[in-house]
């Protein structure tokens, strides 16, 4: 299957449940972690992830997923400029490795889906 083919495939299959968008979720952090940690890529600059939700979200969903790069000092999150939530509560909630939140993104204003950079 190509990548476009099973990208797609992915997207209806997180779209269909919250079970599976999580999944993938996890799926992709695994590879992440898994670049970062192997000493032949440390010399390459990491190719961004991209992490989507449902367009549009379904009532209640929620979804996670942890980060760790061993050796980095810090994380950048960048929203696309089309991110949105629900202003009515919805939210992103962002938080480092000891489990303080970082930052909290909420609204259909662009202005409010600023960088996000977590140290440490």
């Amino acid at each position: 299957m190509s990548r476009l083919k099973s990208s797609l495939y992915f997207t209806a299959m997180a779209a269909s449940s919250s079970t599976v968008s999580d999944m993938l979720v996890e799926l992709c952090v695994t590879e992440l972690e898994d670049v970062s940690q192997n000493p032949l890529s440390a010399p390459l600059k990491p190719l961004p992830v991209v992490q989507e939700s449902c367009h549009p979200y379904g009532r209640d969903a929620r979804t996670s997923g942890h980060v760790k790069i061993h050796g980095s000092e810090s994380l950048l999150v960048e929203f696309d400029r089309q991110c949105s939530t629900e202003p009515s509560g919805d939210s992103v909630t962002i938080t480092d490795g000891t489990g303080r939140v970082v930052a909290v993104r909420s609204g259909r204003d662009p202005e409010v889906w600023a960088d996000v950079v977590i140290k440490g």
